[in-house]
């Protein structure tokens, strides 16, 4: 574009932000789908994840899909709803885990600590 006072060529690009975000959906990677459920400690069937939306088209209902990661964090959501214990293993730190399994073995060998 001339500037209207002196002639010159310039160049006027805008910029918003640092990040820019393309307003087309983009399928994910099965990695992608792997690494962000291991990332929210979400047990997830990547393949089936994958095989679900590809075979609808990746919508979501009549909708074109525009968040993969919130599609996950969804089907986590449904997956603790419906597995409360699984979830709260998951969640336990290795030590607490180790010492249920102890606690466990103990009572069945029929010794109490």
């Amino acid at each position: 574009m001339k500037c209207p006072h002196c002639d010159k060529e310039i160049d006027i690009t805008l910029s918003v932000g640092a990040v820019t975000r393309s307003s087309r959906f983009v399928r994910p990677t099965m990695e992608q789908v792997k690494e962000y459920a291991e990332s929210i400690k979400f047990p997830l069937d990547a393949a089936r994840f994958m095989d679900y939306y590809d075979t609808n088209g990746w919508k979501v209902g009549k909708h074109a899909m525009k968040d993969w990661q919130a599609a996950v964090r969804t089907w986590f959501a449904r997956y603790k709803e419906n597995n409360p214990q699984h979830v709260a293993e998951v969640v336990m730190s290795k030590t607490e885990q180790e010492k249920n399994r102890k606690a466990r073995e103990n009572l069945r060998k029929g010794l109490f600590t």
